[in-house]
């Protein structure tokens, strides 16, 4: 019969070679790889323009595509009004200058697709991912989506905050803008470059 000391001692050898075991395998287990994801302005460089950007009119489509081209999402501007007037009963001046409303489509991918090629499960259209850049070449550092610009429309007619899987959507976004004589960029901070609206033409 073995002494109580001398099993705890075994004991506790045993659990340390069990973490000792763990910890190694830890260590050499290979780090997942993730897809790198690239956008419409990192494969077409030649059409970009100073900025990195790409320079879009209404109606024309973006996309983002996976490692082996598959389709994340796509989106189109369907329409620009700047100066616009807000609708929303609650409605409030706005805060950075003007509103500048967006009409926009996004349809994405499956879940698989945008799990296995994309860093996120959902898109973002709303103000937030939208910048300003004056005629001069200045960005604006203030927000977009201030307080003005979401209680501009009714919520029925505003693009969702997070566009999911599988999805086809369309609504607006409103952009609080300094002036109407430059340019709009969405960016999607999972991506190279951007895509740019010349709000002056």
């Amino acid at each position: 019969m073995k002494s109580p000391n001398l099993l705890a001692i075994l004991a506790l050898a045993l659990l340390a070679l069990t973490g000792c075991s763990n910890s190694n395998e830890a260590e050499n287990k290979p780090m997942e790889s993730v897809a790198p994801v690239e956008s419409e302005t990192a494969t077409t460089s030649a059409d970009t323009n100073d900025r990195g950007n790409i320079e879009k009119q209404i109606g024309e489509e973006g996309s983002v595509t996976g490692e082996h081209n598959e389709n994340i999402y796509s989106f189109k501007v369907t329409g620009i009004e700047p100066n616009f007037k807000c609708t929303d009963e609650y409605a409030q001046e706005p805060e950075n200058g003007k509103f500048v409303k967006l009409d926009v489509q996004v349809s994405t991918a499956d879940a698989k697709t945008m799990k296995d090629q994309y860093y996120g499960n959902s898109v973002n259209m709303q103000a937030g991912a939208w910048k300003y850049i004056a005629a001069n070449g200045t960005t604006y550092n203030g927000q977009l989506g201030s307080g003005s610009s979401f209680m501009c429309l009714p919520e029925s007619e505003t693009i969702p905050a997070q566009i999911g899987p599988n999805e086809k959507v369309t609504g607006s976004v409103i952009l609080d803008v300094p002036a109407t004589d430059g340019t709009i960029v969405y960016s999607d901070p999972m991506t190279d470059g951007g895509w740019e609206y010349d709000l002056s033409k």
